[in-house]
């Protein structure tokens, strides 16, 4: 019984991380500078393995959340994304995919 809590908490804390992170990621226009990212977020590592169980969750998260704007690879060309006000972002770039997880998680609470 108590592993099926701690295994629940664990779901629960792994899909609000990657639906944080997948679905409100501020990454900002070309023109401005990025935010500064404090060291200990930059070195950061996600608290939630990489393993079938949390990729299939954050999988469902995806579709149920993200895909609808941010298309199915996350170009940012989903069916939704041209009724926003602004540019969903494309998470394949660069610049993107080179961010920590720390990083990611920074860049959503801002400066």
């Amino acid at each position: 019984m108590e592993k099926k809590v701690i295994s629940t908490v664990i779901f629960a804390f792994a899909g609000w991380f990657l639906f944080s992170i997948i679905s409100g990621f501020k990454l900002l226009n070309q023109d401005q500078k990025p935010w500064p990212v404090p060291d200990k977020y930059k070195t950061m590592k996600n608290a939630v393995a990489a393993d079938a169980e949390s990729i299939s969750a954050g999988k469902t998260l995806w579709t149920t959340h993200c895909k609808s704007c941010h298309g199915t690879k996350g170009l940012g060309d989903g069916p939704k994304a041209a009724q926003l006000k602004t540019e969903p972002g494309d998470f394949s770039k660069a610049d993107v995919q080179s961010q920590t997880d720390g990083s990611l998680l920074q860049n959503l609470r801002g400066p």
